[in-house]
């Protein structure tokens, strides 16, 4: 369904970047080229086991994070929305990682380990085991694309589709 419904350009999708007359670009192409490409779920394994250690303060309302991370500020913020404090009072002391292939960039480790600091008032480190990290998966979704190019009669890209049929993640991406 996803695929079918990528090559469908009579079906309205959002639009992420126009410039432009593609429509002309199109109509007057020498040739035009298509192609599909499919993915599938993956998840984003990083090398080492997920990590954090946290301490969070008497009055709940500031915290110490050390951890390998992609989105350190999309840590420090969640973390500070979840204290109910300002980003300005969460320290965070970024450690080398060896490799986060995109898992590292989510924020819930150091809001879990946040979360246990502030209850039990001690610092926490925490570590998932791969087969707790699969099984809370951030997942990457499933897709189909659709790419078309205009070409003129000299072989240059006059024009150019790229249509992506996949679920929504911003819910679980950008909480």
């Amino acid at each position: 369904d996803y695929a079918r419904r990528a090559r469908s350009l009579d079906e309205k999708g959002l639009t992420y970047k126009s410039s432009g007359d593609t429509e002309a670009a199109f109509k007057n192409a020498a040739k035009v080229i298509e192609a599909e490409y499919q993915t599938d779920y993956v998840h984003h394994a990083q090398m080492e086991p997920m990590n954090v250690t946290v301490s969070v303060n008497e009055a709940g309302d500031a915290a110490e994070i050390w951890m390998g991370s992609q989105a350190v500020t999309v840590s420090m913020g969640a973390v500070a929305g979840f204290l109910k404090t300002k980003p300005d009072r969460i320290r965070f002391n970024q450690h080398f990682l060896g490799g986060g292939f995109g898992r590292r960039a989510y924020p819930d480790l150091p809001i879990y380990g946040a979360a246990i600091s502030k209850e039990i008032k001690k610092p926490v480190k925490l570590i998932w085991t791969r087969e707790q990290d699969m099984h809370a998966a951030w997942m990457r979704p499933q897709t189909a694309h659709f790419l078309q190019a205009a070409l003129d009669d000299k072989g240059k890209v006059t024009g150019w589709r790229h249509r992506i049929v996949g679920e929504a993640t911003t819910g679980y991406s950008q909480p």
